[in-house]
């Protein structure tokens, strides 16, 4: 008797069970739709505030670079790869030699954290070029510290494009890094 009452409730709870999961997975979409928004709209505030900040500090040095970009593009991918490679594998050696021996674990760190500095520094100039390109493309007459937020926002936004756009972010990180030792 006891089955025959729990096969009946659950006839009729299996529907009303399913239906809310449904409503719980639509929920949850949306909450990873706004949580992604959210994270757009924050880390666009952090990048153009970090681009308008060293634009203010290093004019000169990130219009310099920004020129030697524009010629020299290509040689500027090639050494940030072979720069990033290497110190990624280096870090990760000295992460592995620091369970062994403390001071190669803290060399393992300074090293991401400078390989961090040379992206995120590097990373004003590539954007205040993708603005000046984003300008002459569009035929629109910004200063060229607009012209820099723009080109900020433009990649910036460009790294969260579905399939390509982290492959497009990736090649301007290797080429900021790359851009510090080119002369």
């Amino acid at each position: 008797m006891r089955l025959h009452r729990l096969g009946i409730a659950l006839i009729f709870v299996t529907p009303v069970a399913a239906q809310q999961t449904k409503a719980v997975e639509q929920m949850a979409q949306s909450v990873g739709v706004i949580g992604l928004f959210f994270l757009l709209a924050l880390s666009s505030l952090v990048v153009i505030g970090w681009v308008a900040l060293m634009t203010a500090l290093l004019p000169d040095w990130v219009r310099l670079k920004a020129d030697l970009l524009q010629r020299r593009q290509q040689a500027a991918f090639g050494v940030g790869l072979v720069l990033v490679l290497a110190l990624t594998v280096l870090a990760a050696l000295l992460g592995q030699g620091g369970k062994v021996f403390p001071p190669l674990g803290i060399l393992a760190v300074v090293l991401v954290l400078v390989l961090l500095t040379l992206l995120a520094v590097g990373w004003v100039a590539v954007v205040w070029l993708v603005g000046q390109r984003v300008v002459a493309v569009s035929g629109w007459e910004l200063p060229p510290f607009a012209a820099a937020l723009l080109g900020a926002l433009v990649l910036h936004w460009t790294a969260f494009l579905p399939v390509v756009g982290w492959a497009i972010a990736l090649y301007f990180a290797f080429v900021a890094v790359g851009l510090w030792f080119l002369r």
